[in-house]
């Protein structure tokens, strides 16, 4: 049952209502009565969400997130913080640590209104249905780093398209002429990254495989001499990947991309390249807009931050 319905029920307006489930004192007590026992009868949950909002009392922001223990989830963290707290709001964190009842639960949360809205690093496709269902009730999300494949939802993430054509033009540089590509479309982020890699390869004729290719089809388009360019997503991935195929990768010269990190030597690669993302300027962009959405303004499609800057390591 809607507020909607609930006043029909009653034979009262909606603000009337509304201000009786909130026991107005403008509204006499035994209209109050009557609403609150119609709404007990019906099941009528009132929306705490627009509630909050209408009363302007909360002033806080839920950052969803899986966890706080690498960059994309630490950093996004204290940079919202930073911002909202600066314009008197406060930013909670609620992490999910991976698991996806956890996270959908979380959502559910999000809609009883405990919160003003909510920065969202999602995983996949989980929760689609709830994102629709927040969305199409007009609470304020927005997602960060990883847009939604299939709700419309604003997001702010890195410019991965772009990003992924530097990472290729410093490969290309230290002498890569044959690629392995370990991006594929799981996910909106993946999808980019994966788009932006073939078409670069397309568009200067270099030879590349995927990752569930066999890696004889790279060999016969390739001279011994080449340089093989490996690029993933994480330092893990692409060592997986090596480490399957290290009896045929250990005998040739090897560079690597990835973006945010790689710990350690460069080793078992002769150079590698790793994209730096702006988590500060995509987690303020992130409040700021939600800000906005909160104040009634509208805001759609993906906002793409540059990187900031691609750094090289050499083997020692």
């Amino acid at each position: 049952m809607t507020l909607k319905d609930l006043a029909k029920t009653c034979g009262l307006d909606i603000s009337t209502i509304s201000r009786a489930l909130r026991g107005d004192p403008r509204v006499r007590a035994e209209t109050i009565e009557k609403v609150k026992a119609a709404a007990q009868k019906s099941g009528y949950k009132p929306n705490l969400a627009a509630r909050t909002l209408a009363a302007g009392t909360s002033r806080t922001i839920w950052l969803v997130l899986p966890g706080l223990t690498n960059a994309i989830e630490s950093h996004p963290a204290e940079y919202a913080s930073r911002y909202l707290g600066n314009k008197g709001w406060d930013l909670l964190a609620s992490v999910y640590n991976g698991d996806r009842m956890i996270f959908e639960r979380l959502l559910d949360r999000l809609e009883q209104g405990v919160c003003d809205g909510a920065i969202i690093i999602g995983t996949g496709d989980w929760g689609e249905s709830r994102l629709q269902k927040l969305k199409n009730q007009g609470y304020p999300i927005i997602m960060l780093d990883r847009p939604s494949f299939s709700v419309d939802v604003p997001a702010v993430t890195t410019d991965n398209y772009g990003a992924v054509g530097l990472l290729l033009n410093g490969m290309e540089k230290s002498g890569c002429r044959s690629f392995i590509c370990l991006y594929h479309d799981g996910d909106y982020v993946a999808a980019e990254r994966e788009r932006a890699a073939i078409d670069w390869f397309k568009d200067k004729g270099y030879p590349y495989i995927q990752e569930n290719d066999t890696i004889q089809q790279l060999l016969k388009t390739t001279a011994a001499s080449d340089v093989i360019g490996v690029i993933g997503t994480s330092q893990g991935s692409i060592i997986d990947y090596y480490s399957k195929h290290k009896d045929i990768l250990s005998d040739r010269e090897t560079c690597f991309a990835l973006f945010d990190k790689w710990a350690g030597n460069a080793y078992p690669a002769q150079k590698i390249f790793v994209c730096e993302q702006d988590f500060k300027l995509m987690a303020e962009t992130a409040a700021s807009q939600l800000l906005q959405i909160i104040d009634g303004e509208d805001v759609h499609g993906v906002s793409s931050i540059p990187l900031l800057k691609i750094n090289t390591i050499k083997r020692l």
